[in-house]
């Protein structure tokens, strides 16, 4: 994988390679950053065949690091800042981690683990540097390390070479038709802990693509997830079914499609891909599976149109295999793969051999014995997937041979949570159910206490103990106290009668003791009491329940970050400011809905107003070292149609108080950085004319408004420009807003407009 990167620095080194909205690197400054990394590295002591964590925000810096670990010959190992410490703790033990780089110094691992910071930004300005030569890599080198769920309770990493990954991502580039000329940015969504992430930046890197990683805020916002897309002109996107399904809440209407979104880690449901054709969301819908232990994907089903889509399906098959993989069903699931085995079946345990069947479980030869075996001289991961192959020869997923699940597009093993779960004092019994939802599968715990007096407390107590052992994917929620349970009678415990009983008692929480929802107490206002109706009815189809109160607390029934990103898309639609955290600080219905209706939304700014000079951006680097004709007139505009009059007094000082609160509309920026910011009184912003109803319109706005692009001058310091149209008799005003594209984007003309609405009406 090194010697890819450095082709594409050599090839396109001025194309962007890494992007997440603060920042940009270009391919040459991301094969310098690799190249000051393994050499930092090899003055550690560190180099190939040593294993080295990384921790740090999910940016383009945690990015530009992992290179720099694959330049070194050494395996990355990347650490969810989700993790607690404990967990980190057992997972870079397992590992046998030599190493931990950090690119956020608050962020450090726990001992006795040394933490060594890295400033990516700052490497990525010095000149390049070749690092320590290294012992030549071989294809079976390992590249990364993946965890994964297990049985056991212990971590468990796969543990992925370079020959593995480069067959991926050349294998699902063919697939997907993307070349070099192509130059697709790709959006990274997900952790990196996990695989689902590793195909954006695998893609990038065998058609010299480049990867937008969008912030962690913005995937849990869907308005300002496709705005990032948008300003970043992605053109791949890969997350889950139901990530996505919650995400297309907030979509724009009309907005631009997508060249291919890729769906993976869940069943994806005929209708969603469907929906994704029609609606003009992707020109092509990719479904794509594969275990980790096989490198990120296997199978592919590609799809440019409705028509393609089987219609005696119920979901989308998974597809026929990539490059050079091999796939084989077997009639019995609990048949082993050795030599001689039954030829391939019709349906049956998904097999998996070829180029990408990684290397095993690092440090546990006994699992990997067990999962992975010989057909035909050939080693195969044994999947665990019951398939069925179609007529035309793709295969569509049935289900599993075992207890396994996905949860938001993670592998889940509910005898590794129960394991974790009886280690807890005070647990006489427990199991693990999962639970089928409209909305995707719910993880649930019943619990037999020992001592049932301090249930609530014990509760609590075990939940934050699965937290410091479990990732957060993996903790269920609810977790439920049961006083029995039901055993049949061979005396093994029926999964099914506990089902019912954990069914049972979810929807007793989500109901008052006569069964019909309730008003908000003390609440004489109407229209909150039919929000909170409207949010109850949300959540209740959202969880598969009857009806859901306006007191439950939808934490207790399993609501979710999913569920989330629903339920504020839905009340943005009607109007409503509300924020990703309203949901868990105001988790029940009459909570929310009176949170919704009294929010006085003022976004902050961006950055603290500051009239001292200070750095460029890394955008606004990249920007100044284009080959742009007139970058004065990079710009970006709105036009408003007005329905009620505007008046240009009120308007001016609107848009004073708006320069005051976001500096860098004011402050002079060039080639060599920015200046001192200029009082926002000493700017000409703000200008007037008057639309007669004889004027042709389009001439007479387009005519001033190229003007006003005209005028702007980012050295000088004037960024913005609003004009005012006022109509006559029969015509509307009209307000043109002009920004220079250094300091606005999709996101940030919402935060201005926001803000200027905010301050006019109080002008």
């Amino acid at each position: 994988m090194p010697e890819l990167l450095m082709l594409n620095a050599r090839t396109y080194p001025d194309r962007p390679a890494l992007s997440d909205g603060t920042r940009t690197f270009d391919h040459r400054q991301l094969d310098t950053v690799a190249g000051h990394v393994a050499a930092r590295l090899a003055d550690l002591g560190t180099g190939r065949g040593d294993r080295v964590a990384l921790l740090g925000a999910r940016d383009a810096q945690v990015c530009a690091l992992l290179h720099g670990i694959l330049r070194s010959g050494a395996a990355a190992v990347v650490v969810d800042p989700g993790w607690s410490p404990d967990d980190v703790r057992r997972r870079l033990d397992a590992v046998e981690v030599s190493q931990v780089l950090t690119t956020t110094p608050r962020m450090r691992a726990p001992e006795p683990y040394r933490t060594e910071f890295v400033d990516v930004d700052t490497l990525a300005k010095t000149d390049p540097v070749d690092p320590p030569a290294v012992l030549p890599r071989a294809p079976d080198d390992l590249a990364y390390l993946s965890f994964t769920s297990g049985s056991s309770g212990e971590p468990k990493a796969v543990a992925v070479t370079h020959a593995n990954a480069v067959h991926y991502a050349r294998s699902l580039r063919d697939r997907l038709g993307l070349a070099a000329a192509d130059a697709p940015c790709l959006a990274l969504v997900t952790t990196l802990a996990a695989d689902l992430g590793h195909t954006s930046w695998l893609l990038a890197l065998a058609t010299a693509g480049s990867v937008h990683v969008v912030p962690d805020d913005r995937t849990r916002d869907p308005e300002a997830f496709w705005a990032s897309l948008h300003d970043a002109g992605v053109s791949v996107l890969k997350t889950t079914p139901s990530h996505l399904t919650a995400l297309l809440a907030g979509r724009p209407s009309g907005g631009p499609a997508l060249d291919t979104v890729i769906l993976g880690g869940e069943a994806l449901p005929r209708s969603l891909a469907a929906s994704l054709l029609q609606d003009g969301v992707a020109a092509r819908v990719a479904n794509h599976y594969g275990p980790t232990e096989t490198t990120v994907g296997a199978t592919c089903f590609l799809a440019a149109d409705v028509a393609e889509l089987p219609t005696d399906e119920a979901t989308v098959p998974i597809g026929t295999a990539i490059g050079e993989v091999h796939l084989r069903l077997m009639p019995d699931a609990a048949e082993g793969a050795a030599e001689g085995a039954a030829e391939d079946a019709a349906e049956g345990e998904l097999h998996i051999g070829g180029k990408g069947v990684s290397a095993g479980y690092y440090g546990r030869p006994d699992e990997t014995a067990r999962r992975f075996a010989t057909y035909e001289g050939r080693r195969e991961y044994r999947t665990g997937d019951v398939c069925r192959r179609r007529p035309d020869g793709n295969l569509v997923f049935v289900g599993r041979s075992d207890r396994q699940a996905k949860i938001r597009g993670f592998r889940v093993d509910p005898v590794e949570i129960e394991h974790a779960i009886e280690k807890f004092p005070g647990v006489r019994q427990c199991a693990v159910i999962v639970r089928a939802t409209p909305s995707g599968s719910q993880l649930v715990a019943a619990v037999r206490l020992t001592d049932r007096r301090d249930e609530g407390e014990a509760l609590a107590a075990l939940r934050a103990h699965l937290r410091d052992r479990l990732p957060a994917y993996s903790v269920p929620q609810p977790i439920l106290a049961v006083p029995d349970f039901p055993f049949g009678a061979n005396g093994k415990l029926d999964r099914a009668r506990l089902s019912d009983i954990v069914s049972g008692l979810i929807q007793s929480r989500a109901r008052t003791a006569r069964g019909e929802p309730s008003t908000p107490a003390g609440s004489a206002d109407r229209a909150t009491a039919s929000l909170a109706l409207v949010i109850a009815k949300l959540w209740a189809e959202a969880l598969g329940l009857p009806l859901v109160d306006q007191h439950a607390n939808v934490l207790d029934l399993g609501g979710d970050s999913i569920l989330a990103m629903r339920t504020i898309a839905s009340l943005r639609h009607r109007g409503h400011r509300v924020a990703f955290e309203d949901f868990y600080e105001h988790p029940t219905p009459s909570l929310l809905a009176a949170a919704a209706a009294s929010a006085r939304y003022l976004p902050r700014p961006r950055s603290e107003a500051t009239t001292e000079p200070g750095r460029l951006a890394p955008a606004q680097r990249w920007l100044f070292r284009q080959p742009i004709d007139t970058p004065r007139h990079w710009n970006q505009s709105v036009l408003l149609r007005c329905r009620v009059r505007v008046d240009a007094e009120a308007l001016s000082v609107a848009v004073r108080a708006v320069l005051h609160r976001h500096a860098a509309l004011r402050r002079p920026v060039g080639p060599g950085g920015p200046g001192r910011t200029r009082p926002e009184d000493d700017l000409d912003t703000v200008s007037h004319s008057r639309l007669r109803s004889t004027d042709p319109l389009p001439e007479t706005v387009g005519g001033v408004c190229t003007e006003l692009h005209r005028s702007l001058d980012p050295e000088a310091g004037r960024l913005l420009r609003v004009h005012l149209f006022s109509g006559g008799p029969g015509v509307e005003d009209r307000l043109a807003l002009i920004a220079h594209h250094l300091v606005v984007d999709g996101l940030s003309w919402r935060i201005l407009l926001d803000d200027l609405a905010t301050a006019y009406r109080a002008a």
